[in-house]
């Protein structure tokens, strides 16, 4: 049996030297234009995606998955004392689907059919917004800073913002299905009433579709975090994202990791890290004067998700808030690079180099932290 605490490192290892054997094919001279002008083999990721399931989904309950073991522990211990009813008292969805599976599967079987939605949600995702590509968006999607994370442990949130993500994916067709948008949206708040947040960011890039509103919003949230930062998290905590958020925003938790500054403050390693997209979308749309309105969708989406993070950034574990857009992350940095002419010369080579360098960020904050 694997050691709990090795499942993070065989998961980063794993993912980098996939994507060094990606990054060194696509840098072959023969796969110079592969990324836009031809239809790539995708097969072996969708193997390499079910294996991911059954490796999230098999893993021990141990206290190294802190929000699983919690999970855990109620589906086995809480829900069946009590009947059958409700035992979180929050999201709705996810509570009645814990407590349907509780007679008829175990905990295990339960936490690899979230794995299966989860990973494979991702999966369906690529292939819907780049068929030609899905394999290489898949892999930005599970070597992305939080992926591991919200597939290990913060599971309600995890499923949640992927449901999400399959619902963008009804917004941005040719003929938009903004039903089916509404539809899985609302399971998705069902499910983790925080995602009300992108969902209502995404209705606003679809309906209002100015490019230069979304960086504007983006650059003036960064003074507003200094002059109005306690207001919004008063909105934030109104609005009731999440049961915890008022722990987050606690003073207590705020003297708790004052000390740590990748933990508390304002975080301008955090903030570098979710300007890089909104830097490659400002290259696309004005620089190389690129017109996507599927793009222009995606980016505005969390661009504005990622606004509402800068203005509350000092909080106590604001990276919480900040998954609220980082799922989006690795959608916003692939899909130009998967779509798009963005550079003129050697283009799949630089997307390569863009693909291990978030591979990269990824391994080293894992291991670093």
């Amino acid at each position: 049996m694997i050691s709990p605490f090795l499942y993070q490192p065989i998961y980063l290892i794993f993912v980098l030297l996939i994507t060094l054997l990606l990054f060194f094919s696509l840098n072959a001279k023969e796969n110079q234009h592969s990324l836009l002008q031809s239809r790539r083999n995708t097969g072996w990721m969708l193997l390499l995606s079910l294996l991911l399931v059954v490796f999230i989904g098999t893993r021990p309950n141990h206290w190294v998955f802190v929000d699983s073991l919690t999970y855990a522990n109620i589906y086995n211990d809480v829900i069946p004392t009590m009947g059958g009813e409700m035992a979180m008292n929050g999201d709705a969805l996810f509570e009645l689907l814990m407590v349907l599976a509780n007679p008829i599967m175990s905990w295990m079987v339960f936490a690899t059919l979230i794995a299966v939605v989860y990973v494979m949600g991702h999966w369906l995702v690529s292939k819907r917004l780049s068929p030609k590509n899905a394999d290489v968006m898949m892999l930005f999607c599970i070597s992305a800073f939080s992926f591991w994370g919200y597939a290990t442990n913060g599971l309600r949130n995890g499923f949640a913002c992927v449901l999400v993500l399959v619902a963008l994916t009804y917004l941005v067709q040719e003929k938009p299905k903004v039903l089916q948008f509404l539809l899985i949206s609302f399971v998705a708040v069902g499910c983790h009433k925080s995602v009300v947040l992108p969902v209502a960011c995404a209705l606003l890039a679809y309906y209002y579709r100015n490019p230069k509103v979304m960086f504007y919003v983006w650059f003036f949230s960064i003074p507003l975090s200094f002059i109005a930062g306690s207001s919004v998290e008063g909105l934030l905590l109104s609005i009731g994202g999440d049961d915890r958020f008022e722990q987050y925003f606690s003073e207590a938790s705020k003297n708790e990791y004052s000390y740590l500054f990748s933990h508390t403050g304002f975080r301008w390693d955090f903030l570098l890290y979710s300007f890089i997209p909104i830097l490659l979308g400002w290259y696309v749309i004005f620089k190389r004067r690129i017109i996507d309105w599927k793009y222009n969708l995606l980016l505005a989406t969390y661009i504005y998700s990622n606004s509402f993070w800068v203005m509350i950034i000092r909080a106590s574990s604001s990276n919480r808030f900040a998954y609220l857009s980082w799922f989006i992350y690795p959608i916003v940095l692939s899909y130009p690079l998967l779509k798009l002419q963005v550079f003129k010369n050697n283009h799949t080579r630089n997307a390569a180099i863009i693909l291990i360098l978030h591979t990269l960020f990824t391994f080293v904050m894992c291991f670093s932290w």
